[in-house]
């Protein structure tokens, strides 16, 4: 089959299946299923991942700053939702995304490989041969499930970043109200247009969520490019990365930065915690050791 002949093929497959990706509220209902047609009147619709974790809400005439809620699920309607569209179109989904489907076997060996260099990482004499590099966190803690209250939290990576409301609630699953947010490449270049439009989005999110402007919050920041961390909350940009500019950054600490920008929109947030995806996995995750 010509390459030609391929595409087209690819491209009315996706066409006749991508209906079963799109989410929407049941009528008179709580829940959330599959629909094949979206309601462009609903100003607030929210979806839940299948994982019923994270709510991810999105507002339609919020300038298109949004992801489609589709991209925030599409993992886990690959692994679980085999039943919303036909075996044909299932198997034929699976046979394509097969070159991403990890085994066992290599999630195993690669646990193993990674706990070995980060043991060598922390040794003095073999911490130049490690792959990873083992830098310290200043995090000291970890969560014990005795936490409450609403925490904010920006998640800063390469082409998106996402605002987030973390509800905590003493020994149980905390709720997560999410919203991912694209990033335009003119905000990529100088470090206080991208704050600027950082702090607007984030007000934006909590009067969407009828958070008390008037109220103080904390707020923890996942800034995945390369810092050198010297406290808990304060950490000097070193290089961009990922076709990003923010030339006037370095140097300067991002979290006094970004608060400076914060105060200057009078919002009364306070970043407490500068972390990288790393260590916000161990956060996350942290309720599970032990």
């Amino acid at each position: 089959m010509s390459k030609k002949n391929d595409d087209n093929r690819y491209s009315n497959w996706i066409q006749n299946c991508w209906h079963h990706f799109c989410l929407r509220p049941k009528e008179n209902s709580s829940e959330y299923s599959h629909s094949t047609t979206i309601d462009n009147n609903h100003k607030n619709t929210r979806f839940v991942s299948q994982a019923g974790k994270e709510i991810v809400t999105r507002e339609s005439n919020f300038d298109g700053l949004l992801h489609d809620p589709v991209e925030e699920n599409i993992t886990s309607i690959l692994h679980v939702n085999e039943n919303f569209i036909s075996s044909k179109d299932y198997t034929e989904l699976m046979r394509i995304t097969s070159p991403f489907h990890i085994t066992v076997e290599t999630l195993a060996h690669l646990m193993t490989t990674m706990e070995k260099h980060c043991q060598m990482g922390l040794e003095p004499n073999t911490k130049s041969s490690s792959d990873l590099k083992m830098l310290p966190t200043y995090v000291t803690n970890l969560p014990t499930r005795k936490e409450q209250g609403d925490i904010l939290a920006l998640d800063l990576g390469g082409t998106n970043f996402r605002t987030l409301l973390v509800k905590l609630h003493p020994n149980n699953e905390p709720q997560v109200i999410s919203e991912a947010h694209i990033v335009p490449d003119s905000k990529k270049l100088l470090a206080n247009d991208l704050f600027e439009f950082i702090v607007d989005v984030l007000k934006q999110f909590m009067i969407r969520n009828q958070l008390d402007l008037e109220q103080e919050y904390v707020l923890g920041f996942t800034f995945s490019f390369a810092c050198e961390q010297i406290a808990l909350n304060k950490g000097k940009f070193l290089t961009p990365s990922k076709g990003w500019v923010l030339s006037d950054l370095i140097g300067q600490d991002v979290v006094q930065v970004l608060q400076r920008i914060i105060y200057q929109k009078q919002l009364k947030v306070k970043i407490t915690a500068l972390i990288n995806d790393t260590v916000g996995t161990l956060m996350a995750c942290g309720k599970l050791i032990g």
